[in-house]
């Protein structure tokens, strides 16, 4: 295979292609070892499946580990010699390979983290709001919550026939 333009991130690579992914999306490449045009080339994607054919020939043929949203799916070619492919998921989940019956990879051993910006505005705000919070427990700083809990404790100790006797 030529030198690749993707990595092999959390995916890995078959006899005829790389591919990486992330939690809602994979990336593919298919190099070929002769220049290839668009007209030359067919790229049918179902929600189930793949075909990639070259001058007639048929390439690639498989069906996805899972679903894919093949309205989002788009492919490419890259220095007249590479097809990229972007499929997007349909569900957020990590695959042990793209095409069912390929090499499969140990999901286990994924890198899973996740870009704070991939979360809608609400769940960043809440995770932020955890991340001060830890830092703060760290520093023997008290929390907001440890604050209010301190202050209700404060207004019972403190207020008339409290059960606590002090």
């Amino acid at each position: 295979m030529n030198e690749n333009h993707i990595s092999i991130w959390n995916g890995g690579k078959t006899d005829k292609y790389y591919w990486n992914q992330a939690l809602k999306e994979i990336n593919l490449e298919m190099p070929f070892n002769e220049e290839i045009k668009p007209n030359d080339v067919n790229v049918q994607i179902t929600n189930t499946n793949i075909k990639i054919y070259h001058c007639g020939v048929l390439k690639l043929e498989g069906m996805f580990y899972e679903e894919v949203d093949k309205q989002e799916c788009v492919w490419s070619i890259e220095d007249k010699k590479n097809i990229i492919i972007y499929l997007e998921k349909k569900r957020e989940n990590w695959w042990p390979c793209v095409i069912k019956g390929d090499t499969e990879i140990d999901t286990k051993n994924i890198e899973s983290k996740k870009n704070l910006t991939d979360f809608d505005e609400k769940t960043q705000g809440q995770i932020r709001k955890f991340l001060l919070e830890q830092r703060m427990k760290n520093e023997g700083i008290p929390t907001p919550e440890d604050l209010r809990k301190q202050n209700i404790i404060n207004n019972v100790l403190s207020s008339k026939g409290e059960p606590f006797g002090r």
